[in-house]
């Protein structure tokens, strides 16, 4: 054994690591959440939006359900990108 590298000594330098890669900014959240965002854009533009248990909701037809879901699109998209800012926040502090 090396003078001064004991076990404390490399647990320190192995959690120093693992600190420096949690550094890292989580750009899933990013990526998901404009995602999202455009997907809510795009469903904005033809007037259709895609519902897994009723196939498509048109804006002519179910306004009500249409806006509904709609709006939680781009609310999803927004607290995804607004957790991504708040955990880039947080790295910086």
């Amino acid at each position: 054994m090396l003078a001064g590298c004991g076990t404390d000594g490399w647990t320190a330098i192995v959690k120093g690591r693992a600190a420096m890669s949690d550094l890292n900014p989580p750009l899933g959240l990013l990526i998901f959440g404009i995602g999202v965002i455009i997907l809510a854009v795009v469903y904005t533009c033809i007037g259709k939006v895609s519902d897994h248990s009723f196939g498509w909701i048109e804006r002519a037809r179910d306004p009500k359900g249409y806006w509904l879901t709609l709006t939680v699109c781009y609310l999803l998209g927004l607290g995804f990108v607004g957790l991504y800012l708040y955990k880039i926040h947080a790295f910086s502090n």
